[in-house]
């Protein structure tokens, strides 16, 4: 592969974050909200793949700055919640703006769901000053 294949690729990569649509008719059918179009649905559900080989579904909650993530079951194993600002997103100054279930940490939902939701808004997240130092570490890898 030429060289500027493999970085058109990797810009690709980056720029998807391998978020993917999510086929309705694969998974619990909770995650379609019948209140809107299919459109809709698949703008606000896509589904990622964790560190440990799972699939995860993140969903946004239309009209509202929430974004939850779940297993392939429907169980909730995380959530943020974001306060957008004129340049960039943050969360509220709480720990509970961005929330991974412990049995669901360190398999990359937490960094998956800071991607979503610099995407979605296109815009960089800046951490509240209560944030956990934990999770100071981590935004600096991303």
């Amino acid at each position: 592969m030429s060289l500027i294949k493999y970085i058109l690729k990797e810009n690709e990569m980056i720029q998807n974050h391998n978020f993917e649509d999510v086929n309705f008719e694969d998974i619990d059918s909770r995650f379609f909200n019948r209140k809107f179009s299919e459109q809709v649905n698949k703008k606000h559900v896509k589904k990622f793949k964790g560190d440990d080989g799972n699939f995860y579904i993140i969903r946004k909650s239309v009209n509202d700055p929430i974004f939850n993530v779940y297993t392939i079951e429907y169980e909730k194993v995380g959530a943020i919640v974001i306060d957008e600002k004129s340049d960039y997103i943050t969360g509220y100054t709480s720990n509970d703006s961005i929330h991974v279930e412990p049995s669901y940490r360190r398999k990359g939902i937490g960094s998956a769901m800071i991607k979503f939701v610099k995407d979605w808004f296109g815009k960089p997240y800046k951490p509240t000053d209560t944030v956990r130092q934990e999770f100071k570490q981590l935004l600096k890898k991303l």
